[in-house]
C-alpha cells in the first residue's frame, strides 16, 4: 500500500466527551497501523468545553492539553493542533497555522469526521475533504426539506461517507437529491480493548448515556418526529437484566423517580455519569473489566437508516 498523507478533523478537544475522544482515536490509531502518515487537527470558530469549570470559554488550553495528553499515549506527537479561530489572528496550539496550511494543500485526504468542521478559506484550498456522517439520516432529511445551507455544505466535499448502510438502497424512503452516499463503518483498533484477564466476579454489564436532551436536536419528515434524544429507545430494553439474569449498570441521570423505580424493578442499577464521561481511560479500563458494555443504544433518529431502514 502506498502511504498516504491523512488529516482527521473533528471535536474531541472542542467537546471532550470520552465517547467522542474514543471515536477520533480509532480513525487516528487505525490509519497509523495501516502505514499512513496520519495528523489530527482541530481548527475551529466554536468555543471549546472545558469539563472541569462547566465552561464554554475562549480559553483553549485544556482542549491543547487533551490533545498533548492523548498524542503522547497514541503516537501522534508532532502531528496536532488546536486553532482557535474566534480570536484573532487564529492562535494555535501544537503545529502552527503555517504548517496547517501546508497540510491542507498537501494531504491525500482529510477526513471531516461527524461532519464536525466548519470552512474557512485555508481548508478549502483542498479538494480532497471527505465527510464522514456518523448519525444517519438526519442530513439526507435536511436535504430533502430544502435546506440550502446544508446542501452547499455537503456539496463542498469529494466523496460522502454514511453509517448508514441503507442510505441510497431502494428501501430508503429519504430522497437523495442526486448526492452519492458511500457505506462505511467506525474503525475500531481492537487490541486497544484486549485484556489478558477474565471479568471478576460481580462484574456488570454497563453503559453511559445523556438521558434527556433539549429537543433543539428533534428532526421532523413527512408528519413523523425522529428524536435526539436515546432515552424513547432505553425504554425498549427495560426489561433487559431480568431476562437476562444479569445485573445491568447505567451510568445516567434520571429524575424522574417512578422511571428510576421500573429500571430498578428491572434489575438496572444506576451510577453517576460524571465520572466517567470525559475520562477516555477510566472508559478503558472499565470496559476491560466488564462482561460487556451496552456501546450505543441508539437514536431513533437514525437507527432506521441501517439494515432495517424505517422498522424493527
Amino acid at each position: 500500500m502506498n502511504r498516504k498523507r491523512v488529516v482527521v478533523m473533528g471535536f474531541a478537544a472542542g467537546c471532550p466527551i470520552a465517547g467522542v475522544v474514543w471515536q477520533h482515536i480509532h480513525y487516528i490509531v487505525g490509519l497509523q497501523r495501516l502505514g499512513h502518515d496520519v495528523y489530527y487537527i482541530e481548527d475551529s470558530a466554536r468555543l471549546p468545553y472545558n469539563p472541569v469549570t462547566y465552561e464554554v470559554t475562549e480559553d483553549y488550553a485544556y482542549a491543547a492539553g487533551i490533545l498533548d495528553r492523548l498524542a503522547r499515549q497514541f503516537g501522534f506527537e508532532g502531528r496536532w493542533s488546536y486553532c482557535a479561530r474566534y480570536l484573532p489572528g487564529t492562535p494555535c496550539a501544537g503545529l502552527p497555522l503555517s504548517r496547517i496550511q501546508e497540510l491542507y494543500r498537501e494531504a491525500d485526504a482529510i477526513l471531516n469526521v461527524c461532519g464536525s468542521q466548519e470552512f474557512n478559506e485555508d481548508l478549502l484550498q483542498s479538494d480532497r475533504l471527505l465527510y464522514v456522517e456518523s448519525d444517519p439520516g438526519v442530513e439526507q432529511i435536511k436535504v430533502d426539506k430544502g435546506e440550502a445551507s446544508t446542501l452547499d455544505y455537503l456539496q463542498k466535499h469529494r466523496a460522502l461517507f454514511t453509517f448508514g448502510e441503507s442510505i441510497g438502497a431502494p428501501e430508503f424512503p429519504v430522497p437523495l437529491h442526486g448526492l452519492r452516499w458511500l457505506p462505511t463503518r467506525q474503525p475500531v483498533v481492537t487490541d486497544l480493548w484486549h485484556t489478558a484477564e477474565p471479568p471478576p466476579a460481580g462484574a456488570v454489564f454497563t453503559s453511559v448515556a445523556n438521558w434527556n436532551t433539549s429537543g433543539k436536536k428533534d428532526i421532523e419528515w413527512r408528519g413523523e418526529k425522529y428524536l435526539w434524544s436515546k432515552s424513547l429507545e432505553f425504554l425498549r430494553f427495560i426489561e433487559a437484566p431480568r431476562r437476562a439474569g444479569e445485573d445491568f449498570e447505567l451510568a445516567t441521570t434520571i429524575n424522574d423517580a417512578g422511571l428510576r423505580e421500573r429500571f430498578a424493578g428491572n434489575g438496572w442499577r444506576f451510577t453517576s455519569p460524571d465520572q466517567v464521561i470525559f475520562s477516555h481511560q477510566l472508559i478503558q479500563e472499565s470496559n476491560r473489566h466488564r462482561p460487556a458494555t451496552i456501546q450505543r443504544m441508539t437514536r431513533r433518529q437514525f437507527v432506521r437508516t441501517f439494515n432495517n431502514p424505517f422498522g424493527y
